[in-house]
């Protein structure tokens, strides 16, 4: 089963950069497709890039952080599973 996603923010001005620019030059709600690599590891996910909520990383250029869903992961919010979110997922892994 799944848990709440990862909120996550750029370690860098130039990582929030370059988000902003994969999503076309704007900060945005649209979910997308992207592959997280964590050791070596490869995992499909879906993002959010709006800058919304806690922000720990002061000098980076995003006010906030973003939201990345995995498979089965949850909404904070109401605790259910985005579909939008679970397609991207699909997409990033290639079904």
């Amino acid at each position: 089963t799944g848990a709440f996603h990862a909120d996550c923010e750029p370690l860098t001005a130039k990582d929030a950069e370059i988000i902003k620019e994969v999503w076309g030059g704007n900060y945005s709600w649209a979910e997308r497709a992207v592959i997280v690599e964590v050791d070596g590891r490869k995992i499909a996910a879906s993002m959010a890039s709006m800058p919304h909520d806690v922000e720990y990383i002061k000098d980076n250029n995003f006010s906030g952080h973003f939201d990345l869903h995995f498979r089965n992961s949850t909404r904070h919010k109401d605790g259910a599973v985005s579909q939008a979110h679970q397609k991207q997922i699909m997409i990033a892994a290639g079904v």
